[in-house]
């Protein structure tokens, strides 16, 4: 059986050898996509936070409307409960101040009633 030799390598064999295309190792994407999630989760978590905050505000904004309403309607029961009192006072001054004058002229009368 007859084998076929094989030649011997040149140097410029050699050299095209040395400048041949290899092909490049691939690389794994899990880190990359690690890093990206490293980047990305801080900041959803401070939009979520800051979202969170604005819920609140607003929350807290209205409560604050309504306790305002809910003071001044406060304000104006006590000036009218207020202003009532002073009439009533008032009212109660005249009221005495005529049983005063009235007694005073029943007293008139009954004295003149018993010198007659």
């Amino acid at each position: 059986m007859l084998w076929r030799t094989t030649n011997k390598p040149s140097t410029r064999d050699l050299v095209r050898g040395d400048h041949r295309l290899q092909s490049i190792r691939r690389r794994r994407l899990w880190p990359w996509l690690l890093l990206v999630c490293l980047v990305v989760a801080p900041f959803y978590l401070w939009i979520e936070e800051r979202q969170d905050l604005s819920r609140q505000l607003a929350a807290l904004r209205e409560e604050n409307r309504d306790l305002e309403a809910r003071l001044q309607r406060s304000e104006l029961l006590q000036r009218e409960a207020q202003a009532t009192e002073r009439q009533l006072v008032r009212r109660n001054a005249d009221l005495s101040a005529q049983v005063e004058r009235l007694s005073t002229e029943l007293a008139f009368f009954r004295q003149q009633k018993d010198n007659h």
